[in-house]
Order: structure tokens, then C-alpha cells, then sequence
């Protein structure tokens, strides 16, 4: 008599001898077959692009604990722009932030953004210095560029 779907899902839940045969059962076959399999999943990566929204959705989910619809009304409410820019992606969907030290998702952003918190630590302290710092620059080259600057006699 042949076992069904039902039988094998209980017996690997039950049995950890026979779930840890199958498991080794198939990382040899994943290994024999590593390359087919890649291509086979490259493809449907290229393909599918419902694919690959469930892959990164998952993704989010697994990282950040947000459920696809979280995700989904986060981007509406933010209007499908960044929260910081304001602009909408352009290559790739908007990033999941979050607070590192509290785990909390705080809202989407592009990558540039994403990848420039990232890179200020997080800090408001240091991005407050950053923009300080590029408004005295701006302030000074403009003042520069109105005023003739005096040219040094030299001393022949």
C-alpha cells in the first residue's frame, strides 16, 4: 500500500531518524546537481517576476518581521516614494529601515538614502553636522562667486 502526502509529512514531523535521512538525502542530491539546479533557478529569477517579489517579500518578512500586506500598506502611505527624498525608486524596490539598536521598522527608503544612514551610523548628530557642513559650503561658494577675488602682486 502506498503512503500518502499526509503519512510522509507526518512520519518526517514525527521521526527525526527519517527527517535527518531525508535531509542528507538531499544535500547530496542538491550537490550532484548543483549546477542544473542553479540554472534552473536563474531562470525563473530572470523570468518570473512574481517570483521574485514573493522571494523578496519573504525576505522582509523573515529579516524584519513585516507581512507582505505591512509592506504593502507602508508603500501606500508613503505614496510608493522615499520617506526621506520623497522621489520614487528607481532601479530597485524601497529599502525596510529599521532602528538597529531596537529591531523596530521605521519606514521605506531608497537605496541612496538607506545606504546613507547607514554609512552616518544612524547618527542625527553626525547627519546634522553633514548638513551644516554643506550649507556653510554653499554659503561660502556663492559669496566666492560674486565678489572678485584681488589678485597678489608678486613681489618681482
Amino acid at each position: 500500500m502506498a503512503f500518502t502526502n499526509e503519512q510522509h509529512r507526518k512520519r518526517y514531523a514525527e521521526d527525526p531518524a527519517h527527517r535527518e535521512h531525508k535531509l542528507a538525502a538531499n544535500r547530496v542530491y542538491r550537490i550532484e546537481h548543483r549546477k542544473r539546479l542553479n540554472e534552473l533557478w536563474r531562470e525563473r529569477w530572470r523570468a518570473n517576476a512574481a517570483y521574485r517579489e514573493r522571494h523578496a517579500l519573504t525576505r522582509i518578512a523573515r529579516l524584519y518581521g513585516l507581512s507582505a500586506a505591512q509592506y504593502r500598506r507602508l508603500l501606500a502611505a508613503q505614496k510608493g516614494v522615499c520617506a526621506i527624498c520623497k522621489r520614487p525608486p528607481r532601479r530597485r524596490a524601497l529599502c525596510v529601515d529599521h532602528c538597529p539598536v531596537t529591531k523596530r521598522v521605521r519606514r521605506l527608503l531608497c537605496d541612496n538614502c538607506n545606504t546613507g544612514l547607514g554609512l552616518f551610523g544612524d547618527d542625527p548628530g553626525r547627519l546634522r553636522a553633514a548638513a551644516a557642513y554643506l550649507v556653510r559650503a554653499r554659503r561660502k561658494a556663492r559669496r566666492g562667486g560674486r565678489r572678485r577675488r584681488r589678485a597678489r602682486r608678486s613681489s618681482a
